[in-house]
């Protein structure tokens, strides 16, 4: 549940919005189930309400609240079938999908709430909550960490569809009608001495099939794409040294355990473009940190903060050329199941100011207040 309020600028300074999300997964074991080794069904149910604080309070393109702003909705928002084969080095998922949970991840920054962390701008056409939609997508994942995957997705968002709501009538039926994307990426630990800090890069890109009107507005296009460049990195952990049993009887010695120990700070940043010829934001990029347990006493609390620059395409003819998000937030956690996140955002010429056929709008500051039930 999210309760926003825009402090000045934006486009409502008199209302808070409230919103709210609830999610209901069920995953099914098939290995246990039906003894389908590799085997994973998934059904999410997703009711969201309370509107698009983004369109009615702030007026920003990367949208300052990513996890609830889905207009209302009342869906089957995943249904897909997962197979791992070849000893779980190959995985085969298809049916109805986030493509946000495996392509364009960041993996250390869920608890920002600027979608521009969560999914590049640049990328609108990507199948992802709340419009999440039919596809199938296969990934090769050795045991070196590396990994390669790709996948094909029902194109209709690029027709304002809302994909959310729809089955597969529409997917596959046209070869001018798909979104295809792909990415490669190596996750890695990097040795500091005797200890070792977790890592990813990983690079993408996409492309949509379909005809879409350029930005003047003048002819056709076939279609459109893009690329992107991503890179995590765990930046620092608490060590601490656990006593365990060995030897003889009685005997302790002292054994590092940093590698399960929670807590330290994380970097993560990606650069992305899009095709600026139909795309409003054709270029994206950010930098964002982390710091879980930065305050002694409360290990599992999460600190962070992050900046976000989205460029417009001349096409778009906004007054200025970006927007630039600053974000801040902490995280407390009560227990495992409960945590209150208030969060602050400033944005710098929301939506690019406004295009010269609207009233400008002015650099905004947000507050917003997240409550999450986890169980």
């Amino acid at each position: 549940m999210d309760i926003s309020k825009v402090a000045f600028g934006g486009l409502n300074t008199r209302d808070a919005s409230f919103r709210q999300r609830f999610n209901f997964p069920m995953v099914l074991d098939m290995d246990k189930l039906a003894g389908i080794h590799g085997g994973t069904f998934t059904a999410i149910y997703q009711f969201q309400g309370g509107g698009n604080a983004s369109h009615t309070q702030v007026g920003d393109a990367q949208n300052f609240s990513f996890f609830d702003d889905a207009n209302n909705r009342s869906q089957l928002g995943q249904l897909w079938y997962q197979q791992k084969f070849l000893d779980d080095t190959f995985r085969l998922r298809f049916g109805k999908l986030e493509g946000n949970a495996d392509f364009d991840v960041l993996d250390n920054v869920p608890e920002f709430m600027n979608n521009a962390f969560q999914t590049s701008p640049t990328l609108g056409l990507l199948p992802s909550f709340p419009d999440t939609g039919m596809g199938i997508q296969l990934f090769y994942e050795p045991k070196s960490n590396f990994y390669a995957g790709g996948g094909l997705f029902d194109g209709s968002i690029a027709h304002g569809v809302e994909l959310g709501e729809y089955g597969p009538s529409d997917f596959l039926n046209r070869i001018d009608n798909l979104f295809l994307i792909g990415e490669l990426g190596q996750r890695y630990k990097l040795a500091v001495g005797t200890r070792h800090f977790l890592g990813k890069i990983a690079v993408g890109g996409w492309y949509s099939t379909d005809p879409l009107t350029p930005l003047n507005g003048i002819g056709r296009v076939s279609g459109t794409g893009g690329a992107y460049v991503l890179f995590d990195q765990l930046l620092w952990k608490p060590f601490r040294q656990q006593p365990v049993p060995a030897g003889p009887p009685g005997a302790i010695e002292f054994k590092p355990e940093e590698e399960t120990y929670p807590g330290g700070i994380s970097m993560s940043s990606s650069v992305s473009w899009a095709d600026p010829l139909v795309n409003k934001i054709d270029g994206n990029a950010l930098i964002a940190f982390s710091w879980v347990g930065s305050i002694p006493g409360r290990p599992i609390d999460e600190w962070g903060v992050g900046t976000t620059y989205a460029h417009f395409s001349p096409g778009a003819a906004t007054r200025e050329d970006f927007e630039l998000s600053l974000e801040t937030f902490y995280r407390i956690r009560f227990t495992q199941y409960v945590s209150l996140k208030p969060d602050m955002q400033y944005i710098f010429h929301p939506s690019g100011a406004g295009t010269f056929d609207q009233p400008a709008r002015h650099d905004t500051l947000v507050f917003d207040l997240r409550l999450e039930l986890s169980f």
